[in-house]
């Protein structure tokens, strides 16, 4: 695997990893500040770290979805018949967040969640008092890097909903005068708002599947390639469950829309096919359903990867009439332990046990089940760099700080890969078995009851009614209406979404003025505000309370 990223001084460094069951390792960096990285050059670069490896023990490379990287891979599968591209299914992934956030029913919650959060993180007291009503708890603030925090952030707002609603109706805030400033009483607005809050939810039904499985493809604690199209179906029948209502129908077919152009474009790989074929323990659930039809694409896919991976035509003829008996569970696949222990134990663990005698099938198996399907790695390599490259370290030269990442990222890999082996057995947890992940949520199943009550915030309290007293919701829509335009379109009107292009101006609302600002400042916000003109009661400081162009 690969990716590049630049260091403290400015130099291009393009990292070089290698995945294999035992782990992910750090192979080298180089160095191409000077160079064109053009895919000719990329190419030359990974062809060498393949030879250097072996190309017979290399399946395939992962590398970030960019148009450089991706003519590499094309280039490279030419000069290396044998070898597949993939590209990282993390990317993919936070594109497909991306692109969903776009959408006008979902930019709006969002920014202003966004703003909560600032705002409470710009203002010491109210920081005070917001960790005292949360038992000491922060909440996450997005981060510029990769979308998916902005979620992340909405499902920690809706997880603290009853404390920041206690909060924003305290006698604390009450007498506080930032509740008398124009940014304070519109943040208490929003978080009183029992509108925002639904349409933060459905923000959270949408997205909250997909942020499980870029969760296990982010991880490398078992392969995740044989799992990727099963979670991923299950992910797409979670976002239909999360939308039953038929006036949120449209809404839902933006969505799904957008998760399957995504993944059909960047994703339609044969390699994740097959290594679904090879997985007992989701593929047999498939063929005994009846799904013939995708039964038979899984093994198109297997047909289409064997074909170009092993080129002796003896041992492919060997592994297609073994996979026979592997599909009808026949021969040495008919064993009683084999089929009981099919949803038990990860593909590459049952293939090592049950499918000796089909050796050819088995050797071919456990190359394909143990690949992985992101480039995640390289990135966290990056925090490596960044502690030894530090401001008082900043003159290393390139081949002594390679080097010193090397003995030291892999030390601490091998460290962390043996102690998790050592513990399987005693309470070992398999992310990527799809029945020990908590798929049902309030998020993704809309019937279940949100949980009442928080610290500090009374059962009792009907929150529908403290929005219609104070005006919450209505105070919001007046914001809107009075904003400097024209025409404001419905949450899912289904032009502004279809018509990405049109001539229309930005003009959804005034929320929209904080996206850009407020990336900064909440990234930024590495320490908690402490002074009284940050906390907002100074008197100099009042005009300036939220300072983001409001």
């Amino acid at each position: 695997m690969s990716d590049g990223w630049s260091d403290r001084r400015g130099r291009h460094l393009i990292n070089f990893l290698v995945n294999s069951p035992e782990g992910t390792y750090f192979l080298e960096s180089v160095d191409a500040s000077s160079e064109c990285q053009d895919a000719h050059m990329i190419a030359d670069l990974l062809e060498k770290r393949i030879d250097d490896v072996g190309r017979n023990y290399v399946v395939q490379v992962v590398t970030d979805n960019g148009a450089n990287y991706k003519a590499a891979g094309k280039i490279l599968m030419d000069r290396i018949p044998t070898l597949h591209w993939s590209p990282c299914a993390c990317h993919c992934l936070d594109l497909m967040l991306e692109d969903i956030g776009k959408l006008k029913a979902f930019k709006k919650p969002i920014a202003r969640g966004r703003r909560v959060t600032t705002f409470i993180y710009r203002h010491g007291r109210i920081l005070s008092l917001m960790r005292k009503a949360t038992g000491g708890l922060d909440l996450v603030r997005p981060a510029a890097t990769r979308f998916a925090t902005s979620f992340l952030a909405l499902k920690s707002l809706v997880k603290h909903k009853q404390a920041l609603r206690s909060l924003f109706t305290s006698q604390q805030w009450v007498g506080n005068k930032l509740a008398k400033t124009a940014g304070g009483l519109n943040v208490q607005d929003i978080v009183l708002s029992a509108e925002w809050w639904h349409k933060v939810e459905d923000c959270l039904r949408a997205s909250g599947p997909l942020l499980r499985v870029l969760r296990l493809a982010d991880g490398d604690e078992v392969p995740a390639m044989p799992e990727m199209t099963a979670l991923m179906r299950f992910a797409k029948e979670k976002i239909n469950q999360g939308f039953p209502q038929q006036n949120k129908k449209p809404l839902l077919k933006m969505v799904m829309d957008i998760v399957d152009k995504r993944w059909e474009t960047q994703m339609d790989h044969p390699l994740y096919g097959a290594a679904l074929y090879l997985n007992p323990g989701k593929f047999f659930p498939i063929k005994d359903s009846g799904d013939d039809a995708l039964v038979g694409e899984l093994r198109g896919c297997f047909n289409d990867v064997l074909a170009k991976t092993v080129l002796d035509v003896e041992i492919r003829n060997k592994i297609d009439a073994q996979s026979v008996l592997y599909e009808a569970r026949q021969g040495t696949f008919a064993n009683v332990m084999a089929i009981q222990n099919m949803d038990k134990r990860n593909p590459l663990d049952w293939w090592s046990s049950y499918g000796g005698r089909a050796i050819d099938l088995q050797r071919f198996s456990k190359r394909i089940v143990s690949l992985c399907a992101s480039s995640s790695g390289c990135e966290r390599n990056w925090s490596a760099f960044e502690f030894i490259h530090t401001k008082k370290r900043n003159r290393l030269q390139h081949r002594i700080l390679n080097e010193n990442v090397f003995v030291s990222y892999n030390r601490k890999n091998l460290d962390r890969f043996q102690k998790r082996r050592e513990k399987i057995g005693e309470k070992s947890y398999d992310p990527l078995v799809i029945e020990y992940f908590d798929w049902g949520n309030e998020w993704v199943d809309p019937t279940m009851p949100p949980p009442e009550g928080a610290r500090g915030c009374p059962d009792d309290i009907d929150w529908e009614a403290v929005d219609e007293a104070v005006g919450a919701s209505s105070s919001l829509q007046e914001r809107k209406r009075s904003a400097p335009s024209t025409t404001f379109l419905d949450d899912y009107d289904l032009e502004d979404d279809q018509e990405q292009h049109s001539s229309i101006p930005n003009v959804e609302d005034d929320d929209s003025d904080f996206l850009q600002d407020d990336d900064v400042d909440v990234t930024d916000d590495e320490e908690d505000p402490t002074t009284a003109e940050q906390d907002g009661e100074d008197t100099n400081a009042t005009m300036d309370e939220f300072d983001d162009g409001y």
